[in-house]
């Protein structure tokens, strides 16, 4: 529980960030004179499950494909140029 005392009222911008100062949840709050208590839902942590079945060395070892490799660097420089999406449609494209 926090506590905060004195808050003039007016329009706040409220965020919760992680240690790394990811935004976890922000919104705005409406802050009224008369207002002596505030909740907060926070989104339910998405657990990420990792990736199941059995790979052999042999799969492992594998080389990747030059087209494969080629659609990864494009992509990879479409996500650093801040498209997303672009990325993201020129890795299905390659699948």
């Amino acid at each position: 529980m926090f506590e905060f005392h004195d808050v003039p009222t007016g329009m706040y911008n409220l965020r919760l960030t992680s240690s790394q100062g990811a935004i976890v949840s922000e919104q705005v709050i409406d802050l009224v004179s008369f207002t002596n208590e505030l909740t907060i839902q926070i989104p339910k942590r998405r657990v990420e499950r990792p990736a199941s079945g059995v790979v052999s060395v042999g799969e492992l070892q594998h080389a990747v494909s030059p087209k494969a490799f080629r659609a990864l660097v494009d992509a990879q420089r479409e996500a650093d140029s801040g498209r997303e999406f672009e990325a993201i449609r020129k890795l299905k494209r390659a699948i």
